[in-house]
């Protein structure tokens, strides 16, 4: 994409493995437990709302992702936050499945799409 700055390297990877994994956004173990927050050397980040409740797009990094679903915005709203949501704390992908209730398997789709994006980073202690 246009202006796009290059994701940290291995991050189409986790975003591949996340997308793979087997585990639910609910479960204790594998991408249940696993802790991600947002890039702590900046995001550029502006969220597109859909009209009359239409699909939304985020522009991430450079990166456009379009035609996301209410559930999707929650839970990037969630993951992206500074002063709500995570607000730059670690969180678990469980986390997210709050803002994902009626569509669970969002929050693991939108979580790789913000991984792949340079804009969330698999968080170690």
């Amino acid at each position: 994409e246009h202006g796009a700055r290059p994701p940290p390297s291995g991050a189409a990877a986790a975003a591949d493995a996340l997308l793979a994994a087997d585990a639910t956004c609910a479960s204790s173990d594998g991408v249940g437990n696993r802790r991600w927050r947002r890039v702590q050397d900046g995001v550029a980040a502006m969220l597109w709302a859909g009209s009359g409740g239409g699909p939304s797009t985020l522009f991430a990094n450079g990166f456009r992702l379009p035609d996301l679903s209410p559930p999707s915005v929650a839970t990037i709203r969630f993951a992206l936050g500074t002063f709500s949501g995570a607000a730059g704390r670690p969180f678990r992908v469980a986390d997210l499945l709050g803002e994902c209730a009626d569509e669970p398997s969002c929050c693991k789709v939108v979580l790789a799409k913000l991984v792949r994006a340079g804009a969330v980073e698999e968080f170690a202690d």
